[in-house]
């Protein structure tokens, strides 16, 4: 199963945590970078009471799987506009539109497959054409990313992530790869974090520009998605 947690990135001041990523970031696809002797300090990646929401969602990109756990963070994290540009001169506009909420509640607190893009005829209005395996990017019912809102007559107050348990975050050594769609930053083993009691470990970060999740129909600058697996 997996737990993604969303950090919104305003521009503002420069992102020490994330300096390493954002001077290593690879323009050629399918290139990776190991970054010699720099690590991330992954305990600066969350706040240690998170406020935000929560709802069962789908990854953001084909196959669009669904029963995916959702923790966004109303705290913004702040980089500086040479470091959003460092981003956004490989990689602009590569987020999904906002997907329908349907019943859900938004609470406070390697196979071959077709190619796909953010535009055009493989863009997010045709995932579900263009493989089988990606019928849910269409017809899936709990799909990410939805609309986020403060206003309580639509979601659930805005409240503590009471879900997140704990959390053992150290520094990490890091391989930072344009995968053609992102870029994504894989770290070592044994950083974990416990949502509802069931223990997740962090696989990859990776980035998009606008963010995916949008709060009152507003994107932010950038979302950073922490993946984590159990």
């Amino acid at each position: 199963s997996l737990a993604v947690v969303g950090r919104f990135i305003e521009e503002g001041a420069e992102n020490e945590a994330l300096a390493a990523v954002f001077a290593s970031m690879p323009a050629e696809e399918q290139t990776a970078t190991v970054i010699d002797g720099a690590t991330v300090p992954g305990w600066e990646l969350l706040p240690e009471e998170p406020m935000g929401w929560h709802y069962d969602g789908s990854l953001t990109t084909p196959g669009c799987t669904e029963g995916v756990s959702w923790y966004v963070v109303e705290e913004t994290l702040e980089a500086s506009t040479e470091q959003i540009a460092a981003f956004t001169a490989i990689f602009d506009h590569n987020y999904r539109p906002t997907q329908p909420l349907g019943e859900r509640e938004v609470m406070g607190g390697t196979a071959e497959h077709a190619h796909w893009s953010y535009d055009g005829e493989t863009g997010p209005a045709f995932w579900g054409e263009l493989d089988e395996a990606w019928l849910a990017c269409s017809e899936g019912l709990e799909q990410s990313p939805v609309n986020l809102s403060f206003d309580v007559s639509e979601l659930a107050e805005l409240a503590y992530i009471t879900d997140m348990e704990s959390l053992d975050y150290g520094d990490s050594s890091m391989t930072v790869l344009n995968n053609g769609h992102t870029v994504q930053v894989n770290i070592d083993a044994g950083n974990v974090i416990s949502f509802d009691g069931v223990e997740y470990e962090l696989k990859q970060f990776h980035f998009h520009a606008d963010s995916e999740h949008t709060v009152d129909g507003e994107h932010a600058p950038m979302e950073m998605h922490m993946v984590h697996e159990n």
